[in-house]
């Protein structure tokens, strides 16, 4: 909605291709071999300019590269439009140029990838509701592409997130009970010690998730279950 009423404003000094735009969008569709570059793509336009698409076989040999200085999503009919643009077509073999064929407008049913998915994939894991992330993921499994993995711990991360109330709750009542016994203020500083740990445990987790050292799954869970495991152990010390 904010973003709306900004474009609006910009509308009135600017033509709408040229407002809410985003720079150098790229996207990789390795399922149907579709390799997508745009220099600008406006947000409040819903178009593309200066859009490169090379497409490729299984092989990752390069078939044909259209280029055309704008393109859009036609969201009823479910495939992109080129417009003022060539496609170039290559030898399947040698790569080798074989002929170029302009156009003024071609539709291409072929090429059905969402713009807001694109768009998604732009923004950091952080930035992104479940849903956007469960979207991408379904999309563009990370098994394809590698650089989705972010995507898919930041997806767990939130799943796992509401049973954090569990680890902070473990770990100030223990504290909370020794502090009746001795000095209060040992007890807060010992919780926000351990609340620090979490912290760091969760930010390597997801580090090492990423990277795929291990599985996506278990790097949003490992804090919990590891504070949450401490957490029982100081209980049992402090009754």
């Amino acid at each position: 909605f904010l973003d709306n009423l900004e474009f609006a404003a910009e509308e009135t000094e600017r033509e709408a291709r040229e407002v809410g735009l985003l720079y150098n969008l790229g996207f990789d569709n390795r399922k149907d071999g579709r390799l997508w570059f745009m220099n600008r793509f406006s947000e409040r336009a819903w178009l593309g300019l200066g859009v490169n698409v090379h497409t490729r076989d299984a092989s990752g040999q390069e078939l044909s590269r259209i280029s055309a200085a704008e393109a859009y999503f036609d969201d009823t009919q479910g495939h992109w439009v080129f417009i003022d643009g060539r496609e170039l077509l290559l030898d399947a073999e040698t790569g080798d140029p074989l002929r170029t064929l302009p156009f003024k407008e071609k539709k291409f049913e072929d090429f059905d990838e969402d713009p807001s998915l694109m768009l998604a994939l732009h923004k950091k894991p952080k930035e992104l509701s479940l849903n956007e992330l469960r979207r991408i993921i379904e999309a563009v499994p990370p098994e394809e592409n590698p650089s989705v993995r972010a995507y898919l711990v930041q997806y767990f991360s939130l799943l796992a997130a509401p049973f954090s109330c569990l680890v902070i709750v473990g770990i100030a009542v223990p504290f909370a009970v020794s502090g009746v016994r001795t000095n209060p203020m040992i007890g807060v500083s010992k919780a926000l010690g351990f609340f620090a740990i979490f912290y760091v445990l969760i930010s390597l987790a997801s580090i090492l998730g990423e990277r795929q050292i291990i599985p996506a799954l278990l790097a949003a869970w490992i804090p919990n279950i590891v504070m949450l495991a401490m957490s029982f152990r100081l209980y049992a010390k402090a009754r």
